[in-house]
């Protein structure tokens, strides 16, 4: 007798079409909706735009289509694809948090591998079908109403689908490390953020902690790229050209479209790694806030430290800032704050409020760790604010921040230069800057800048470029004295001779981009005693009267500049100010921030008309040191009309 009995081979497949399609069907609203908003936003807008009559018919089209088109591809779908990608994988994945569904789940004749590629095409056809019907009506509208560009069109359906590929994703990323659907959202939304909150919170705090510290720009770069969302946002747009009379659209152009493909290209990554974890997942881990066991001691320790710097320095910040006491107080706050998320995290993962008995030995070694670090970088055991390079290590330095008097197109200064002597000069700069008396700490964070009459309070910015490639910058708040004028060595005094020299007042004033033929008009401030009246020079005064403010500049007869608004500058000072109007080119404008029309006389007469370009003003205090400037305006009979700071303030006394 043959007991052999026959076996059929087990049907374990790594895609389920019924799956597939219960998913769609189930999770409808989702993919519809995702459908319908943009319809509304597409051919439905093109539709409704072309049936109102405020704009010409045949241009409607046109305009949607170059202008609207790449102008929604970049505003409004990395928006949308952030929340729709999250839903999309908490509606998919959504069986792996609770007990039941996700032992149902794996008893299918299904390998996980193929579970898990069943769903994560499921989610994905949530976005990107709905995304090509949208883009087959649009085109159809466009049709209809006379103007097809496919390109733009083409272009909004590859960004949707490189989009989804990322924040998709992302979120199914997320979802393989939590059994809690509640707690999806918030991973998906934290880890958005994290980096560039972190680095937000880690500058804020290292600039209550050390003196001079201006921030890390390398590392705020680093912050962006792992912050998506802040780096899409701040690199994808779309520019438009118009016709010469901006009546017309001439062309669109798209910016960052590489970003996108490179961040889809993470996703796909993302997608691998989840898989990985997927496949060693455990079941029971359905409903724990964290489902991997190694991620647990990092999501609580993580969380303390998060917790630490954003609640701890809040609540410093808003109840103990103005306390001289600081650090300590920080340092307090911090601990306690840090201590209150580390817990937190522990009943989250624990699913009990008794947690204290077995964690607090983490809490403790916590908050060793960030009082060593909050007191440290106090203490600056490393070195940061004595830093400061040898001048033949650098290579050139770049000072900000120099304000002075008088009040005009001088009163903000920066300077930036590779000549040895200018960079050992600034360097000894530097140090008196350190040995001055700076800005009190709690009045220094509370915005109080009241010093005093003999004294002013300046911020200072030094940015060393080095020959090895670095940089150093600092930033400092330090109070300033008048005594301190007569001490050639101190940093009033250091500051006063850098902002006086004759090759920074000499391209303060005048830019090289700017030339004598640009000269469109110049006007003078007069003062007599019914008022206050401007003065036009003509053409052949205006040259006459240029060449002799750049004589006098040369010569340092005018353009001293003064720290205080001590009696020496109020007796050197006139309150008359000349303005010079330069035409300059539109490239010019952008580059420098002047994009300003103003209204000049044509000819030398009284018709003002638009100026056909950019106009960048210069404004110059006459100063009774100004020989040549001088001789002019007594030549045209101005010199009466005059009349000193000092003498201003007698006269209103």
């Amino acid at each position: 007798m043959n007991w052999e009995v026959r076996t059929m081979r087990s049907g374990i497949s790594c895609f389920n079409k019924t799956l597939y399609w219960k998913n769609m069907a189930r999770y409808w609203p989702i993919w519809s909706l995702y459908g319908v908003i943009w319809l509304f936003l597409l051919p439905l807008n093109l539709l409704l735009d072309q049936s109102d009559s405020y704009m010409e018919a045949s241009s409607i089209p046109e305009y949607f289509a170059r202008v609207t088109v790449p102008r929604l591809t970049a505003e409004a779908s990395i928006g949308i694809m952030t929340v729709f990608g999250l839903l999309a994988a908490m509606a998919v994945f959504s069986y792996l948090y609770q007990s039941r569904s996700a032992a149902f789940y794996h008893a299918l004749p299904i390998r996980r591998s193929g579970l898990f590629l069943t769903n994560y095409l499921s989610g994905l056809s949530f976005l990107v079908p709905p995304a090509l019907v949208v883009f087959l009506l649009t085109l159809g509208a466009e049709a209809a109403c006379g103007y097809v560009d496919l390109f733009h069109l083409a272009l909004w359906l590859a960004v949707q689908i490189l989009l989804a590929l990322f924040f998709y994703s992302f979120a199914v990323f997320c979802a393989m490390f939590t059994g809690n659907l509640l707690a999806l959202p918030a991973f998906y939304t934290i880890l958005s953020a994290l980096p560039l909150t972190m680095e937000m919170l880690i500058e804020y705090l290292l600039q209550q902690l050390l003196y001079g510290f201006d921030g890390l720009p390398d590392v705020r770069a680093a912050a962006v790229w792992l912050t998506p969302v802040a780096k899409l946002l701040d690199s994808v747009r779309c520019d438009h050209t118009y016709s010469p009379d901006q009546l017309t659209v001439t062309g669109s152009t798209f910016y960052g479209l590489q970003y996108i493909m490179l961040y889809a290209l993470v996703g796909l990554i993302l997608t691998g790694v989840a898989l990985a974890v997927y496949r060693r997942r455990q079941l029971e881990s359905a409903g724990d806030v964290v489902s991997v066991c190694w991620v647990r001691p990092v999501f609580k320790y993580g969380m303390g430290v998060c917790t630490a710097l954003t609640l701890g320095t809040f609540l410093y910040d808003t109840f103990f800032s103005r306390l001289d006491e600081g650090t300590a107080m920080l340092t307090i706050c911090i601990i306690l704050c840090g201590g209150v998320g580390y817990f937190i995290a522990a009943m989250l993962l624990e699913k009990s409020f008794r947690v204290f008995k077995n964690t607090w030995k983490g809490f403790v070694i916590l908050a060793v760790v960030l009082a060593v670090l909050v007191m440290g970088t106090a203490q600056d055991l490393t070195g940061f604010e004595q830093r400061i390079p040898e001048p033949e290590q650098v290579a050139s330095v770049e000072v900000n921040g120099l304000y002075s008097r008088p009040y005009d197109s001088a009163q903000n200064m920066s300077t930036s230069s590779d000549d040895p002597e200018v960079i050992k000069f600034v360097t000894s700069l530097h140090r008196a800057v350190l040995d001055a008396r700076p800005l009190n700490s709690s009045d220094q964070r509370n915005g109080n800048h009241n010093v005093g009459e003999d004294a002013i309070m300046e911020n200072i910015q030094v940015s060393y470029h080095l020959k090895n490639g670095g940089t150093i910058r600092r930033s400092y708040d330090v109070v300033l004295y008048r005594e301190d004028l007569d001490d050639p060595d101190s940093a009033a005094s250091l500051l006063t001779v850098l902002i006086n020299r004759p090759e920074l007042l000499e391209e303060t004033y005048f830019p090289q981009w700017i030339g004598k033929e640009q000269l469109m008009e110049a006007t003078m401030t007069l003062h007599d005693s019914q008022g206050e009246t401007e003065y036009s020079f003509s053409t052949q005064d205006r040259n006459a009267l240029l060449e002799a403010v750049r004589s006098d500049l040369a010569a340092g007869r005018i353009g001293r500049r003064y720290l205080f608004d001590d009696d020496q500058r109020e007796e050197n000072c006139y309150y008359n100010d000349l303005r010079l109007r330069y035409m300059i080119s539109e490239d010019d404008a952008n580059r420098h921030g002047n994009n300003t029309y103003y209204m000049v006389p044509q000819n030398d007469s009284d018709n003002y008309e638009k100026a056909n370009g950019y106009i960048s003003q210069i404004t110059i205090t006459v100063q009774t040191t100004a020989t040549d400037t001088l001789a002019v305006l007594d030549r045209l009979g101005l010199a009466s009309q005059m009349i000193t700071q000092a003498e201003l303030d007698q006269e209103s006394e």
